[in-house]
């Protein structure tokens, strides 16, 4: 698409504003882009498109800063620079989301993502560099200097429609700007507006071309959560009043703004004027004595529904005793030179108070030398550090299970290596898998299992052991390993990615399972269990469409390598082959729940 120059842009709109007030004077409007969206925007629905395509160039508030981004060759822009978004265009970043820029290394995404999608996509990134305190203060600007002329819509047709999509999405912030300051002869927008404001004016009427994340957090509806704060913990004081419990509203996987109620003397709450709408949810967590109880399942309400719940709390522990390790699943795989490894432990607290510690909570092994160490909970950064081979952390531990997803490497320089770690807990279940590449294992403390087959036909190496006790040493020795990116998942990293949609403390250990799995490469490891029931059943749609997006993302970055000359025919046909069979797999699967209403 052929685009006009910036400045000539500017100068041509701020003459163009100039002359539009006077009814009846003909003018020559922008050039639109080529494509415009269906319907109405959506930075909402885009914020789940940019968490599962873009934050790892554009990091996570759009600073440019994700974890690819070093290895890139051009800087990524930040959309949190103002100067930069205040000059450049939708249609602009429209057009570079289609058809890409390759001297950038930004992918073309017109075959992966809908006009809609583009437009949601490119909506929700242009919002990372409109803070909410600029559209509010510009929307009482405006109210106050301009609807009267422009209406409260900003459509009135003797001036520019504001609401006309494609008129706005040729003009900047700064045309705007512009056209504020100048284009006003029979106002003096010079000394009665400052700079700020004008600015801020500009993002607001910005929100007349797309719904903003504040309309979703604004919203209103009939629905109720009402619940009562009990304490679990026998012949605990029922000191239940003042307790602050937080609701998590979320549209699909993506978490508006939190709503926080304060309980009665009785541990009572009640949370009113809450949407209704089909693909909202709310998740329940209270803060008590110094620990978050996160209610186990996300809410969902029907059109006028209240929401009976009961939160369970407990007191507080410094006594270990009742800690010990369910399960701790270790996938060991080799890519440049190295041990790539991600673990998940479950914890179990099988007492009834929350365990505090000491100034510190859990702790669990590391082998000697491991490195880029990192956790699905990002909480863990600042909550651990690591003491002598042992990551030690401070966030409590209630009743019930704790779940760690954690990944690290391990460099080796010649044919073999040993794994060795502590057991800190008594461990019901340990299990580790190793590709079976050629590599011999002698695994100490744990038992040669049948090996595990994927859906890609790789096979693992399955050691296991039960009911380890503390203070046991865990040995793997690992030799005739493979040089280079020769592993199940070659040239792939396990860095987990941390939670960004704040869902996953509701969706117990199976998704984490399934988190773990996709970590480390596909399709390497792809196992069987979509048609499982992993989850209960009002998160088994949200974990299918979240598995969704990680196909449709494996099978871009797929395309792209098979382009750039990585991948060889023959083994790109089969491998995308088996993505799509898998994505209609899925995509059947959520058929089947939308027809039984899932």
């Amino acid at each position: 698409m052929k685009k006009t120059p910036l400045i000539l842009r500017a100068v041509v709109f701020s003459l163009f504003l100039g002359v539009i007030l006077a009814p009846g004077v003909a003018y020559a409007q922008p050039s639109a882009p080529e494509e415009l969206p269906p319907q109405t925007p959506s930075a909402l629905r885009g914020q789940r498109i940019y968490e599962n395509r873009c934050i790892r160039c554009h990091g996570l508030a759009g600073a440019g800063d994700g974890e690819m981004a070093d290895q890139l060759s051009a800087a990524v822009p930040s959309f949190a620079d103002v100067n930069h978004m205040r000059e450049v265009t939708p249609a602009d970043y429209f057009d570079i989301i289609t058809n890409g820029n390759m001297q950038a290394l930004m992918p073309s995404w017109k075959e992966e993502l809908s006009a809609q999608e583009r437009w949601d996509v490119l909506f929700y990134a242009w919002s990372l560099g409109a803070p909410r305190e600029n559209i509010e203060t510009g929307e009482e600007v405006y109210t106050r200097e301009c609807a009267e002329c422009h209406a409260d819509t900003g459509d009135r047709v003797d001036a520019i429609a504001f609401s006309d999509r494609a008129t706005m999405a040729a003009l900047s912030q700064a045309d705007l700007t512009a056209g504020i300051r100048e284009g006003h002869a029979d106002v003096d927008w010079k000394d009665s507006l400052t700079d700020d404001e004008r600015w801020a004016v500009a993002d607001y009427v910005r929100t007349f071309t797309y719904d903003t994340l504040l309309e979703a957090e604004a919203a209103l509806g009939d629905g109720v959560i009402a619940g009562q704060v009990v304490n679990g913990t026998e012949g605990a004081q029922s000191e239940l009043g003042g307790i602050s419990v937080t609701v998590f509203p979320f549209v699909g996987e993506t978490n508006l703004a939190p709503i926080t109620a304060t309980t009665q003397a009785d541990g009572r709450f009640r949370v009113e004027n809450l949407p209704t709408d089909t693909d909202r949810r709310y998740g329940l967590q209270a803060a008590y004595k110094g620990v978050d109880y996160v209610h186990p399942q996300l809410i969902e309400l029907d059109e006028g529904a209240s929401a009976s719940v009961t939160l369970q709390v407990y007191g507080t522990t410094t006594d270990d005793a009742a800690i010990s390790v369910g399960r701790n699943h270790i996938i060991v795989d080799f890519a440049d030179n190295g041990l790539q490894v991600a673990e998940m432990y479950v914890f179990r607290n099988s007492g009834d108070r929350a365990y505090v510690g000491a100034g510190e909570t859990i702790r669990f092994g590391l082998p000697a030398g491991a490195q880029n160490l990192s956790f699905d909970d990002p909480r863990m950064s600042q909550s651990t550090e690591l003491v002598e081979n042992q990551v030690v952390d401070t966030l409590p531990v209630p009743p019930g299970n704790r779940q760690v997803l954690v990944s690290y490497t391990v460099p080796y320089d010649g044919q073999s290596v040993t794994f060795q770690k502590g057991i800190t807990y008594q461990t019901q279940n340990l299990n580790v898998l190793v590709p079976d590449v050629g590599v011999e294992v002698e695994a100490a403390l744990l038992q040669a299992d049948e090996p595990v087959s994927t859906q890609a036909s790789t096979q693992f190496l399955n050691y296991t052991g039960q009911d380890v006790p503390a203070g046991e040493e865990l040995v793997l020795k690992l030799s005739n390993l493979p040089r280079g990116n020769t592993g199940a998942g070659a040239g792939s990293s396990v860095s987990v990615p941390p939670d960004r949609s704040g869902t996953l403390r509701w969706f117990g250990v199976g998704f984490v399972a399934l988190a773990l799995t996709f970590a480390l490469a596909y399709p390497a490891l792809r196992p069987r269990l979509l048609a499982e029931k992993l989850l209960e059943d009002d998160a088994t749609g949200a974990v299918l469409r979240r598995q969704r997006q990680m196909l449709l993302e494996e099978m871009a970055e797929l395309d792209d390598a098979y382009d750039a000359g990585e991948v060889a025919e023959n083994p790109y046909t089969d491998t995308r082959a088996e993505i799509k069979a898998d994505l209609i797999d899925i995509m059947r699967q959520l058929q089947k729940l939308e027809e039984e209403g899932a």
